[in-house]
């Protein structure tokens, strides 16, 4: 996956979150310590391209109770023209 979307060191970066993820009040955050240190990940990574986010908005009265939901998406160019 790094190399399809740029980051070359996506694999550290996994690393990294998993230490600060296992390790919420560790001394060091995992962006400070050396990637050795941090959990491997060797498993699968699933890749979805929508999402919904539900979120209060208090300015938003319109709604029941100022609560807004959102589908965001992101889809990959389609033969190789836009989206």
């Amino acid at each position: 996956i790094g190399k399809h979307i740029g980051i070359p060191h996506f694999r550290d970066l996994v690393r990294r979150f998993l230490h600060d993820q296992h390790n919420p009040d560790h001394a060091i955050p995992g962006h400070e310590m050396d990637v050795s240190q941090c959990p491997n990940f060797d498993g699968k990574v699933d890749i979805f391209h929508s999402t919904v986010a539900s979120f209060h908005a208090a300015s938003d009265i319109c709604r029941v109770n100022g609560m807004m939901c959102h589908t965001f998406h992101a889809a990959p160019n389609w033969r190789g023209g836009r989206p």
